[in-house]
């Protein structure tokens, strides 16, 4: 009895201390967790002021490595291209982690996305009977993983966030887990966000270059037609995009002689454009001594296929007028025929002369030549094939009749009417379908 009165004796006597030992560890254990949840808060706000993706992940990453107390973290996001999530910030590891990657079909990313929430190693581990998330383990042993948070967007898995284990030693708890889960939720759309800001700069910027190569590209169009006392011509381009691959020129060759060229690369867009600058550069550093049209077509046709080895190639109309005699000589590579109106006969013919094969094809293709004259009041049309292959929403081309029927229903208008009238109806038989291709025409009128 004297015993156990004695130990109660010495109970009461250290109670006190003990109260004010586990004051001071309640003390000490509120005040880690008030600034846990106030360093998560901190993020939390931190995460939807920053639009820059790459600063953005390296904030999640270092900061949930700070506030978590890991060895190891890394984020993975995908890559539409590759279809592959990839490292795109870490701690802990060497730069080797960078070549490691997720399939979109990994078993890692197919588990994440049917439980939609953390997956942890220890209960895989646990719940790993006749060996069925081994591969899975596997997977997640690359990146020594004790857990990772999927990271989604609009029902989207667009990143994973593995972490390593705690440098105490200790097991992720029921809060660090739910807090993870919080975090990864707002982290997806913050990324998200971000990664739509970096696609509208890369947009704009994009936008902004092609605006600079269209305002550069002009200075290859001509900048005013060359005037020719008995003919009347005019000429019209629209580009599909902001920069085009059709191309036209009308150049003075001698006395009383004209270049008339007309050329539309395959494709469209910036590689027909640099195509386009080197036929232009051709053109005018020939044009002055060729002697007739095929010469031209044929040095165009060498030119271009030791460039581009067959990767590019054009059609095209060159046309050398004769103001002495009213005559016209013309090539013609793979193009469609030229369109002649005959006053005389009020008809339409095609000039089906002059063929030769695209420019840029066969490094030694051999052009003919075709001849003829125009009369007062005939007309001649040039065209690239976005005028007659315009489409509707019924997928009907806007064809070469169509073309034809214009002509024959404006051919006492000037070429500039005539022109006008042939774009504005291609715009109302496209309805609300967009232009496709380059669009360029040249109408020539006799006059005299």
């Amino acid at each position: 009895m004297s015993r156990i009165i004695a130990g109660f004796i010495i109970a009461v006597s250290f109670l006190p201390i003990r109260n004010k030992v586990e004051t001071i560890i309640d003390k000490v254990f509120f005040k880690e967790k008030l600034e846990y949840f106030q360093s998560l808060h901190n993020l939390s706000q931190i995460l939807v002021t920053i639009l820059d993706l790459k600063k953005l992940i390296e904030t999640i990453v270092k900061n949930i490595s700070q506030i978590m107390k890991v060895e190891n973290i890394c984020l993975l996001l995908k890559d539409d291209e590759t279809e592959k999530y990839q490292v795109k910030s870490y701690i802990g590891f060497n730069d080797q982690i960078k070549r490691k990657k997720l399939t979109i079909k990994s078993e890692l990313v197919n588990l994440l996305i049917y439980e939609k929430t953390a997956v942890i190693k220890n209960t895989l581990i646990e719940q790993n009977i006749n060996n069925k998330f081994s591969n899975v383990i596997n997977q997640m042993q690359q990146f020594e993983s004790e857990i990772v948070i999927p990271f989604f967007y609009n029902k989207q898995l667009i990143g994973i966030l593995s972490l390593g284990q705690k440098k105490s030693g200790d097991i992720y708890s029921m809060d660090d887990i739910q807090v993870l889960t919080l975090l990864a939720s707002q982290s997806g759309i913050s990324i998200q966000n971000a990664l739509l800001y970096k696609k509208s700069l890369i947009k704009e910027r994009m936008e902004r270059d092609l605006q600079i190569g269209a305002e550069i590209q002009k200075y290859f169009l001509p900048q005013k037609i060359e005037k020719i006392k008995d003919l009347d011509i005019d000429t019209h381009y629209s580009p599909a995009e902001f920069i085009g691959g059709d191309y036209y020129d009308i150049a003075k060759m001698g006395k009383n002689k004209y270049g008339i060229i007309i050329v539309d690369i395959s494709g469209h867009g910036s590689s027909a454009a640099i195509v386009m600058s080197v036929i232009s550069f051709i053109f005018h550093s020939v044009i002055e001594r060729i002697k007739g049209t095929s010469e031209l077509m044929a040095i165009l046709n060498k030119r271009l296929h030791d460039r581009l080895q067959a990767e590019k190639y054009a059609t095209g109309i060159f046309i050398i007028y004769d103001s002495s005699n009213g005559r016209f000589e013309y090539t013609n590579a793979g193009h469609h025929n030229l369109i002649l109106y005959k006053k005389s006969k009020d008809k339409i013919i095609e000039l089906k002369g002059g063929k030769g094969m695209p420019i840029g094809v066969f490094k030694d293709s051999k052009y003919k030549t075709g001849k003829f004259t125009l009369k007062r009041r005939d007309i001649l049309l040039l065209q690239t094939d976005g005028v007659y292959e315009a489409m509707n929403n019924k997928h009907e081309q806007f064809s070469i009749d169509r073309v034809k029927n214009e002509i024959l229903k404006y051919k006492d208008s000037s070429p500039d009417k005539l022109n006008k009238r042939i774009i504005n109806r291609i715009i109302q038989f496209r309805g609300d379908r967009s232009q496709q291709d380059d669009i360029t025409l040249i109408t020539i009128k006799k006059v005299i």
